[in-house]
């Protein structure tokens, strides 16, 4: 397979009315010249601390509180899209984030956001996000595409502690609920609650050096519940794709990982940890490290005696991201560097249904089959600028990005099997106009140049 593509766009990406605090007791009037600009966004970008999971790092932020609320709508359309997205989707959503230096010990950051989701004529896969799941099942056909709506819920909670000089602690919470459903036979109602908790530590050793680690635990449930309304002579089929779509048929009924009527949950718990490595080459340049492993393991069904743990997986990741921050004069430079490797595997039991004597029926596992094995290696190398910056907004600003991914994918369905080993790169360039108005609203033209390519 060869693929190639070129796409360059031109477009008014924002428009803003920013409305300023200001204390009731000043003039109602304020000059443009005097308001900040900055966005929570820019700023996290190019300080490295900021995108580390541990919060202790937190305590470096020295600067006001800051707070936005951002609102978004798209509208999307056409057949250049992925399998689980549809050629006409509409979402809107909305956020409230802060970032604030509460005490000379104490900076919080706080994140939370809404969003709704409303997809036409879609089939695809039954899980709300494929690309979070060992496996996935999809519908055999398209003959059944039916609109979906999903709803998703999120909140994030990060406080840092300076407990001394050299010190400091921190802990992050974040906690993401969603809901997502077809409304078209064959009928898939899902629920899901993702969160994750990191405690983590951070030393000072003098002469800007600092040192962080960190735990972090993450679960994820999504619960499924496959159903069609009334009674009809018609059957349907979904795809069980332990990857690469390949895998097995099956059929909606009484049995397997489809059965009509029963709630069955895809779990999946990662236990994590991290080390951070902070310099001040000078007093305007940083240079911030992390890299991290994390475990991976669950199963699909419901551990119980009567009913089946259809699917057991596991595997583990490892990343590194680095943050070189440079600043000078009216001038802000940042290159990023991201580096991760994924991999998991999925095995299939092997069960029977039994009977007691006194009646009641069990589960007897008799063994398990590796189905599908997958790993991928993904890089990208980065690089920000902001230019003539004035109370926090650069007039111009450019990045570029060269990224390389690598798939391989191994899946099995006794005695058949399918191997795929993709490799796909990009490269892409951007740059934005910003303008601030006498009436406090901002204004951002954006030119995007992306190329890319792959093969397998």
């Amino acid at each position: 397979m060869n693929w190639r593509y070129l796409c360059v766009i031109l477009l008014l990406l924002s428009l803003t009315n920013e409305v300023q605090a200001s204390d009731p007791e000043q003039k109602t009037t304020q000059r443009v010249d005097s308001l900040d600009w900055q966005r929570i966004s820019d700023m996290h970008s190019g300080q490295g601390y900021l995108h580390s999971v541990n919060a202790a790092w937190l305590t470096d932020f020295d600067k006001r509180t800051m707070s936005e609320v951002n609102l978004s709508g798209k509208m999307s359309g056409g057949d250049f899209r992925n399998y689980f997205t549809s050629s006409s989707e509409l979402s809107f959503g909305v956020e409230a984030a802060s970032i604030s230096r509460l005490s000379k010990r104490v900076a919080l950051e706080g994140r939370v956001g809404y969003c709704h989701t409303h997809s036409s004529a879609l089939a695809g896969s039954a899980f709300i996000d494929p690309t979070q799941t060992p496996f996935d099942i999809v519908e055999f056909t398209d003959e059944n595409r039916g609109d979906k709506s999903a709803e998703q819920y999120s909140l994030l909670g990060r406080v840092g502690v300076d407990v001394s000089r050299s010190i400091a602690l921190g802990a992050s919470f974040s906690y993401v609920a969603a809901n997502y459903a077809k409304f078209k036979d064959l009928r898939h109602t899902n629920s899901l609650m993702d969160m994750d908790l990191t405690l983590g530590t951070m030393f000072r050793l003098g002469k800007g050096v600092a040192v962080g680690l960190d735990y972090t635990y993450a679960r994820r449930i999504e619960s499924l519940e496959f159903n069609t309304y009334g009674t009809q002579d018609k059957t349907y089929a979904s795809l069980l794709s332990y990857g690469a779509f390949f895998g097995k048929k099956e059929v909606f009924g009484d049995m397997g990982y489809t059965k009509s009527g029963e709630t069955k949950p895809l779990l999946d718990v990662c236990h994590g940890g991290a080390l951070q490595f902070s310099w001040e080459i000078t007093e305007n340049t940083r240079w911030f490290n992390e890299a991290g492993i994390c475990t991976r393991n669950g199963y699909y069904g419901n551990p119980s005696q009567s009913t089946v743990v259809y699917a057991e997986h596991g595997g583990m990741e490892y990343y590194y991201k680095g943050v070189l921050n440079t600043i000078h004069s009216l001038d802000q430079h940042n290159v990023l560097l991201d580096l991760r490797q994924y991999g998991v595997s999925t095995r299939e039991n092997v069960y029977a249904y039994r009977n007691e004597e006194t009646g009641l029926d069990y589960i007897e596992y008799l063994g398990q089959r590796e189905v599908g094995n997958r790993k991928q290696i993904a890089a990208s190398l980065a690089y920000e600028g902001y230019f003539h910056e004035r109370n926090g907004m650069a007039q111009w600003q450019s990045s570029a990005r060269m990224s390389f991914n690598n798939r391989a994918i191994h899946a099995s369905n006794y005695p058949d099997y399918r191997k795929q080993n993709l490799n796909w790169w990009s490269i892409e360039a951007s740059a934005t106009r910003n303008i601030v108005s006498r009436e406090k609203n901002s204004y951002s033209m954006s030119l995007l140049a992306l190329y890319g390519g792959g093969a397998g």
